[in-house]
């Protein structure tokens, strides 16, 4: 049985790759339900399900943190769960596969971070993955991909998604005889002058989707989307992320289209250029 674990903050979990928020709560001494956030079944785990794949999810992500709140120390003093080991809860030594991501931010000390996070998981067969967000690609992180060739030289895999769904909506990455027409809405949210970053369940799908192929090698040229709609009600996400500004979106649109075709081969093409 494989048992993976999701590390980072809400560039994982916003678009539903994870389902922080659903599957655990906080109790009123702020402690971590640890126990039912190892049994996360949002776009991952339904993917793994589709293939037939005997895994356990692990949802470690809480918003806003950096790759340094994941040490032994716990977490930083701006939280309502300050000094608690946000990782102390889980046992690390049974962990098949580790996906991690960063903060939205060009983090000068990204090596040290992440190696601090990987050197917790003592199971020797492990393995690690980097997910690369849209805000790390749409602002050109260099810390981050200056990084990569170091991390690919450690046997990390890159998940590139952010950069894939960048291309996309600045038209870099073509959708041939398009169905749908994109922009940066059909990708990310825009809920508030503060908010317009956040992916949404199409790029969840994504992350998710590239996360799978990744560890299990599997094209994504086969999955049935429709799990997608099951998981998360589109209406209601629609109506909680958007209208700002009279944004709109059409990601349902997209994930019905057969532009899905040529979307689930960049997921392909993408994994094997970065790796």
């Amino acid at each position: 049985m494989k048992k993976a674990i999701f590390i980072g903050n809400s560039f994982i979990y916003y678009g539903g790759c994870v389902y922080t928020g659903r599957t655990w709560k906080q109790d009123e001494t702020k402690s971590i339900n640890y126990t039912a956030r190892q049994d996360d079944r949002a776009y991952f785990y339904q993917i793994c399900k589709q293939y037939g794949i005997d895994i356990s999810v692990t949802d470690a992500t809480h918003g806003g943190r950096v790759l340094a709140n994941f040490t032994p120390t716990g977490d930083g003093a701006e939280y309502s769960t300050v000094g608690i080991d946000l990782l102390g809860g889980y046992d690390l030594s049974t962990y098949t596969d580790v996906f991690i991501s960063e903060a939205g931010r060009n983090n000068p000390d990204f090596i040290r971070d992440i190696e601090a996070v990987m050197s917790r998981f003592t199971k020797h067969e492990t393995k690690f993955y980097y997910l690369i967000h849209n805000y790390t690609a749409s602002q050109k992180h260099n810390e981050i991909y200056s990084a990569l060739p170091y991390l690919r030289e450690k046997g990390v895999k890159i998940i590139p998604w952010g950069d894939l769904v960048y291309d996309i909506w600045v038209g870099d990455a073509e959708i041939v005889d398009a169905e749908c027409k994109y922009n940066k809405n059909s990708f990310i949210v825009k809920q508030s002058a503060r908010d317009g970053f956040h992916e949404n369940p199409l790029c969840g799908y994504i992350t998710a989707q590239m996360c799978f192929t990744a560890m299990m090698g599997i094209s994504a040229e086969n999955t049935d989307l429709s799990f997608c709609g099951e998981v998360i009600n589109f209406e209601k996400y629609i109506s909680d992320h958007y209208g700002f500004e009279g944004s709109t979106t059409n990601f349902p649109e997209i994930l019905a289209s057969r532009d899905m075709k040529q979307i689930k081969k960049y997921c392909d093409e993408y994994l094997e250029k970065f790796n």
